[in-house]
Formats: C-alpha cells, sequence, structure tokens
C-alpha cells in the first residue's frame, strides 16, 4: 500500500469509469532507521559490542530490495567492506520477509577506531555509525524547492561502558534545535550512570517539501547538526 519512492513526484494522474483528474501524491510512509549500540571500552581503547539496525517503512523496503538482491552472505560481505574499521565475529538478521514488523540486521563485532588518546586523556567519538560529517547542503542560496520525497527519521542510541581506571571528564550538553512549526526536529541528550554513558539523538524532517524561503534555516540546521554530533567524550585516567 505504498508508493515507490520514484513516484513521488507531486502529482499523479487518476483515469478510471468514475472519476478521472489530477491528485496530490502523498505518503504518510516514512522512512526510519533506529540504530542501537551497545559497546564496552576495552583496555586496548577499541570498542567490543553489539549494534542492532532497525528499519522501517521506506528504510525498511530499500534494506528487504538489498538483502534479497545480493544475498545474506554478499549484504554482509558489502557491509563490512563500507566499515573498514569494524571486525565483524557474527551478523544476524529479523523479520526480513515480514514487512509488518521491523526490518533488523543485528551485528557483534569490535570498533578500533572511535577512540583517541592523548596521555591520560581518552576522546571518545559517541558515534560510530550514522553521524552526519558534512552539511549536504553547500550552496548559500537555492532556486528550486527542497524535496524530500518522504518523512525522515533518524534515532541513535548508544550506550558505552567504561573500563575501571578511568572517569569521565566532560561530555557532550543536551541540546534541541527545532525549525519553525516543528518541520525538523534534533534531539541530543546524554546521561550517565556509574561507569555508563548513554547517547540519544534523534533527527526528523517532518514535512515533504521545503520552499526556497525556507531553504536558509534547513541549511543552517543542518549545519547545528554537523557541529553538535562532532563533539567528544572525554575521559581520564584516575590518579
Amino acid at each position: 500500500g505504498t508508493l515507490p519512492e520514484r513516484c513521488l513526484n507531486g502529482q499523479g494522474l487518476i483515469i478510471s469509469k468514475n472519476f478521472h483528474g489530477w491528485i496530490a501524491l502523498e505518503t504518510k510512509t516514512k522512512e526510519r532507521l533506529v540504530v542501537t549500540a551497545d559497546l564496552t571500552l576495552s583496555s586496548e581503547n577499541s570498542l567490543k559490542g553489539k549494534i542492532t539496525y532497525s528499519h522501517d517503512g521506506y528504510d525498511g523496503s530499500a534494506t528487504r530490495k538489498s538483502y534479497k538482491q545480493k544475498g545474506e552472505q554478499e549484504y554482509v560481505k558489502s557491509f563490512s567492506n563500507s566499515k573498514p574499521n569494524w571486525q565483524i565475529e557474527k551478523s544476524s538478521f529479523e523479520n526480513m520477509e515480514d514487512i509488518s514488523k521491523s526490518a533488523k540486521e543485528i551485528h557483534e563485532l569490535t570498533i578500533t577506531d572511535h577512540v583517541v588518546e592523548n596521555g591520560d586523556v581518552l576522546y571518545l567519538n559517541p558515534f560510530v555509525a550514522e553521524q552526519l560529517q558534512t552539511n549536504p547542503f553547500k550552496l548559500k542560496d537555492r532556486t528550486y524547492p527542497v524535496d524530500y520525497g518522504s518523512l525522515k527519521e533518524k534515532m541513535y542510541l548508544a550506550k558505552f561502558t567504561l573500563p575501571e581506571g578511568f572517569v569521565i571528564d566532560e561530555v557532550p550538553q543536551n541540546k534541541i534545535l527545532t525549525l519553525p512549526g516543528g518541520l525538523a526536529k534534533y534531539t541530543y541528550s546524554v546521561t550517565q550512570m556509574g561507569n555508563t554513558i548513554n547517547i540519544l539523538s534523534n533527527f526528523q524532517i517532518n514535512r515533504n517539501i521545503f520552499v526556497q524561503t525556507e531553504y536558509v534555516n534547513l541549511r543552517e540546521f543542518y549545519n547545528q547538526v554537523v557541529a553538535k554530533q562532532a563533539e567528544q567524550i572525554v575521559l581520564k585516567k584516575k590518579t
């Protein structure tokens, strides 16, 4: 019951015995991705644990299509090749045939590139996956509207367990960014409990099309999200 994204081009022509005419092609189906990471920092400054990707809506459709075309073994190989600093020990999949549920892929792994040591200080990049590193909107002005096709949501949940001998020196501050009317929203929060740090990042695009006059605000929204996701967690050795 969902139109392919390639068909979401504004209007569609209906021709039938009872009615003919143009109708708006709008979808309530969202492109949604939830990434959940449960990782432990080792004494070798690597992160070991499990990452789960949950795909829904258009994201679920694209994932199932790729999985079916490549086959499980080739899909895992392709995914692994896109993450050169991930050592994937085991991968499993759920609901790849059941479209009423989230398509899930679970990877047990070790990550070697997200911790930088400088003397007694460790810098931990909390985004092991799905970090927005650059603003896709480079131009200062835009002539045409921005058409996302569908609503979008990308949620990232990470739990980091720290080893003995380290204390948390600095973490990013909580922040909420919202465009007028709630057309886009970004929520970032950090909580600490004992030797664990929990990260919540939720990025939402809540309207399909942004007109030219809204472009400046949209571009600045992305700039601030990029800056926020670049912030590090700072750990220090106990003295």
